[in-house]
């Protein structure tokens, strides 16, 4: 059983590091693991770096983020 703990003031994000995360080493994705449970519990929130994602992805989705807010209501739905 977990105990309660009151929300706090939330001053940063975790930024976990996902480099290791295909390491044949159990230890070292079991500590990314504790990470990431640590700051879903504590925060709700967390960066990652080293995930692989190409930056121009993130572009592309960014542009068609925009396109999308940028329809009527009308349109949205």
């Amino acid at each position: 059983m977990i105990p309660y703990t009151p929300p706090q003031a939330i001053t940063s994000l975790p930024i976990i590091d996902l480099s290791m995360l295909q390491s044949p080493r159990t230890e070292h994705r079991a500590a990314i693991a504790a990470q990431i449970r640590s700051a879903c519990l504590n925060t709700g929130f967390f960066y990652v770096t080293h995930h692989g994602i190409p930056s121009d992805a993130f572009t592309r989705q960014y542009a068609l983020s925009r396109t999308f807010f940028d329809l009527s209501l009308n349109e949205k739905l």
